[in-house]
């Protein structure tokens, strides 16, 4: 199963996005080794954009500010030197205040010292420890983790608990028929 995350507004104190469920046979992953020893595993999933459509999309995210952690390339209307926004400039990360990096990320259920819970557990980001997919409503209720819910009102989500609990549902279901799940932040 892959989760797609895909970021649709990057404002000053929050980022919205839209989560998508595909089928494992709607990817292609590939492993990509580190370019120096001792450097982290990298993976890259391609899949037809056409398959971010209603019929995959599943619910909001929220997270917190977007920055540039990876240095691409940036249309006008998206850079903004105060938030670390400089089109083709590696940006620096503020803890508790930044979004993880685009990319994919191997998922796993593990129980959540924080919050007592079996939560979704986003592996290998690189420059963070411990992101999750859980609930909340507002971007203090997440240090870098993602959010789900509905994007009702402006700046949050709502009804999270619910859509966590369906997410979970279908990680699990996934995870039954042995698939592997992973999470692709575009």
């Amino acid at each position: 199963m892959e989760i797609v995350l895909e970021r649709i507004a990057k404002k000053n104190t929050y980022t919205i996005g839209r989560l998508y469920l595909l089928a494992d046979g709607d990817v292609k992953r590939k492993a990509l080794s580190g370019k120096t020893a001792g450097d982290k595993r990298s993976f890259e999933h391609t899949f037809d954009l056409k398959k971010l459509s209603k019929d995959s999309y599943f619910c909001d995210t929220l997270e917190p500010t977007w920055r540039n952690l990876n240095g691409i390339a940036l249309k006008p209307e998206e850079v903004n030197a105060k938030y670390s926004r400089q089109s083709g400039k590696v940006a620096r990360k503020i803890p508790g205040h930044t979004a993880i990096p685009e990319g994919s990320y191997r998922v796993l259920i593990t129980k959540s010292p924080r919050f007592k819970e079996w939560l979704p557990y986003v592996q290998g980001v690189p420059g963070f420890e411990g992101i999750r997919i859980h609930a909340g409503n507002y971007p203090d209720d997440t240090q870098g983790c993602i959010l789900v819910g509905e994007n009702k009102v402006k700046g949050m989500v709502v009804n999270s608990r619910i859509w966590l609990h369906r997410l979970m549902k279908r990680i699990q279901a996934a995870e039954n028929q042995e698939e592997g799940i992973w999470i692709t932040i575009i």
